[in-house]
């Protein structure tokens, strides 16, 4: 029996179809003078959405900032993960997303909804940003098993992702890529189809080659579009970077998944400064909700919890 709040079996179904399908394939082109991925992320969006309750303006820019972090995710090796947020003036006022080298996928907005303009025009995603910082940073995994991050921090020149990223990666990477980062909807503003195409120059690479491959890129019909009507990821490189001898080195699963737990936000309650425990108990009605920002899943703490984090300081 389905409960009274809880999703039908045929959404429930229509979830796990979407999920199926949602996969990173690492790319090569032009016998590895460019390398880059491709994914197929509409449950990762879909889930996102349903978890955030977004609308369709709100989808539009996490499910984007989403698909890049996963595009990015690619070359971290074991245990990696990549964050990309940034914060800034437009409506958006800000994003957080996160991938690991797991395919695990997870992020937020700051504003929620985001603001846009009555005047009935729709907004571009340059207005709904505006001005500010990007910021990269990239863990991955020393021989002793420790995470060692590296961050590199833009200013958002673009007011686009795609773009923004790919000035990152210019800037602080040296080297040059471009992104295709679409989500796409129906006319009532449904969600039909996300992903993206991230592809980068070697050393070596022949300009002018790459040129014909960042042309094709940019001509590329909406990736959002083109999986909402069934297109195959990999028979879509295959088809659009014939000239190219595309070839297919890898592939993982991907899937909208957050590690956080009841435990970890009691001890991140257990470490909040002296007195603030008290202050919680004296003013706080009970339980506590606390929320966790990446995936909306609320943990509940009874007072006698709290009591026993303040004993434990005494």
């Amino acid at each position: 029996m389905t409960p009274a709040n809880g999703p039908s079996n045929e959404e429930l179904k229509a979830r796990l179809r979407a999920a199926a399908r949602d996969k990173l394939y690492q790319v090569m082109l032009d016998l590895g003078r460019v390398r880059g991925a491709v994914v197929h992320a509409t449950g990762v969006v879909a889930e996102m959405r349903r978890r955030h309750r977004l609308g369709p303006v709100e989808t539009l820019v996490l499910g984007q900032a989403v698909v890049a972090a996963t595009l990015m995710s690619t070359d971290l090796g074991s245990g990696g993960r990549v964050k990309v947020s940034c914060d800034c003036t437009g409506p958006v006022g800000g994003l957080v997303v996160e991938a690991n080298s797991f395919g695990e996928v997870r992020g937020y907005l700051r504003h929620v909804p985001v603001e846009v303009p009555g005047d009935g025009e729709v907004p571009r995603l340059r207005d709904l940003f505006g001005s500010g910082q990007l910021v990269v940073t990239r863990h991955r995994t020393d021989e002793f098993g420790e995470s060692v991050p590296s961050t590199g921090i833009v200013e958002m020149q673009h007011g686009t992702l795609a773009q923004d990223l790919a000035y990152y990666y210019a800037t602080s990477q040296q080297t040059p890529t471009a992104l295709n980062l679409s989500v796409a909807f129906d006319d009532v503003g449904n969600l039909t189809g996300a992903g993206g195409l991230l592809l980068q120059a070697m050393p070596g690479a022949d300009v002018a080659r790459i040129a014909e491959i960042e042309a094709r890129l940019t001509g590329l019909h909406s990736l959002g579009g083109s999986f909402a009507a069934g297109a195959d990821p990999v028979e879509l490189i295959e088809r659009e970077f014939a000239p190219f001898q595309p070839s297919i080195i890898g592939q993982r699963r991907t899937a909208f998944f957050c590690r956080c737990a009841r435990d970890r936000f009691l001890a991140y309650i257990g470490a909040l400064g002296e007195g603030e425990i008290e202050d919680m108990l004296a003013h706080e009605q009970f339980p506590v909700a606390v929320t966790c920002a990446y995936c909306s899943a609320e943990y509940l703490f009874e007072r006698d919890e709290l009591q026993q984090l303040a004993a434990g300081r005494g």
